[in-house]
This record gives C-alpha cells, structure tokens and sequence, in this order.
C-alpha cells in the first residue's frame, strides 16, 4: 500500500507540473511573433502557393501518380493519389543583393513538397 501512495503522489506531481508550466507564458503568444517579426528585418512572406494533384490517369487503375495538374483540370477527386504543395518565398525589404534576377533586389527562395493522400497509394 505505502508503494501506491507514492506512485499515486508521483503521478499527481507529474501531471501538474506542465500545467504550472502553462501558467507562467505570456497571454499571447503571438506577441512575442510580432516582436521577433520586427526585431529581424530578413522575415520571407508568401508570394506565391500552387496546388497541384497528382492523379492516377491509366485505364486499368494501377495506383501510380500519371501527372499532376490543377484542381480544375481533376478528372475525378477519387484517382488523386498525392497533393504537390509549391511556396515562392519573398523577403520583404531590399537585400543588397547584385544577382537579383526581377530588379526589385528582394531574396527569393521557392520551396515543394509532396504528401500522399492516405490509403490511396
């Protein structure tokens, strides 16, 4: 009995200390995002975000992504086997930079990934 008490007061202590934890940050967090967005001048936004789908075009359905198109070009919603999600990151003041390819001198990075949809490959 005395091995239960102590596992029963540990299990206590281990369950209220993340809530004091939680207690002690700031209301809103994203205050603190705002004050680092200010305190660093190099933050990228978002230019550009693409959508594209990849489907499974072949006659005899073979569970292989045949092309990636549009949402509006989606023969049918139920042959999309992946999403392909493209960014284009612009900084938002002038770099410095003597390679800039557009003439505003801004930093730009393009990012992608691919996620599958989940059970159809």
């Amino acid at each position: 009995m005395k091995y239960v008490s102590v596992l029963a007061i540990l299990l206590v202590v281990a369950l209220a200390l993340p809530l004091a934890a939680q207690e002690e940050k700031p209301a809103d967090n994203m205050d603190i995002v705002r004050a680092a967005i200010r305190a660093e001048k190099k933050v990228l936004v978002a230019e550009n975000m693409q959508l594209t789908y990849g489907v499974d075009t072949a006659a005899p359905v073979d569970r292989a992504v045949d092309a990636y198109v549009t949402a509006d070009a989606v023969p049918s919603w139920a042959n999309v086997l992946s999403v392909r999600v493209s960014l284009s990151m612009v900084s938002r003041s002038d770099e410095r930079i003597t390679t800039a390819t557009s003439g505003d001198r801004l930093l730009r990075k393009d990012f992608a990934t691919t996620i599958s949809v989940r059970n159809r490959l």
